[in-house]
């Protein structure tokens, strides 16, 4: 106990890498994983971190998902994120999104659950999966209709779904012959989401989401949202 009371004044100095160097070598509970791995994190050393938080994991209850499961999973996310490890960042994401998806509600302001839709639905588009990024941000528009991050997400999605189109005439030729390749049923199951759509959502929310920064920023993607696509907004 001493260590971490000597690492929480050394926080409170701003003494990240100090207070890392005194972190012990063998960890006895989930609490202590936790905290260690919290120290890592804040002191830039993710590799550590992402030590601490599997520890966490293997001391922890896995009766019942609980509050420090869920901000264990989010510091993990963050710290694979920050050490190349995408993947593996987006099944603690999964993880997280799956435990909600089932009722589990979570009360601490220390993690942005919305954001991990966002961020899901960002690695389905760098994967070019779109049928499940569409679906992520589904569910958080289902979850988190005011997420003005969320809503400017699904905008994108619209915009690049609305402008899909197969240029190539020779797969014209074949869909007036009623005939599809495999690659043309995948292009025809990705979900279609219309700009006006997305921009009404978003107008709906502009003074509602109680942060004048973020009403601003949807404004104006409202703004770029019509140009683009044509779509005309009063």
């Amino acid at each position: 106990m001493w260590a971490q009371n000597a690492a929480v004044l050394l926080m409170n100095n701003g003494l990240y890498v100090e207070a890392a160097t005194i972190a012990p070598s063998q960890i006895s509970s989930a609490a202590q994983a936790l905290f260690w791995a919290d120290i890592m994190y804040d002191s830039h050393n993710y590799e550590s971190a992402i030590l601490y938080l599997n520890a966490y994991k293997e001391l922890a209850d896995t009766a019942s998902f609980s509050e420090d499961d869920l901000l264990a999973s989010s510091l993990l996310s963050d710290a694979m994120i920050l050490s190349g490890k995408e993947e593996e960042a987006d099944e603690e994401r999964q993880r997280m999104i799956e435990a909600l998806a089932a009722g589990f509600e979570f009360t601490r302001n220390t993690v942005e659950v919305p954001a991990l839709y966002v961020n899901s639905a960002y690695w389905a588009k760098k994967r070019n999966m779109p049928v499940e990024q569409y679906r992520i941000l589904q569910a958080l528009l289902e979850h988190y209709p005011y997420y003005v991050p969320g809503l400017l997400a699904y905008g994108n999605y619209a915009l690049e779904s609305a402008t899909l189109k197969e240029d190539d005439p020779l797969l014209a030729e074949l869909r007036a012959k009623g005939r599809r390749t495999v690659a043309m049923e995948k292009f025809d199951a990705i979900p279609r989401v219309s700009v006006e759509d997305a921009v009404v959502r978003i107008e709906n929310v502009c003074g509602e989401s109680g942060n004048k920064e973020a009403d601003a920023v949807a404004r104006t993607r409202i703004q770029e949202l019509a140009g683009e696509s044509g779509y005309a907004t009063l």
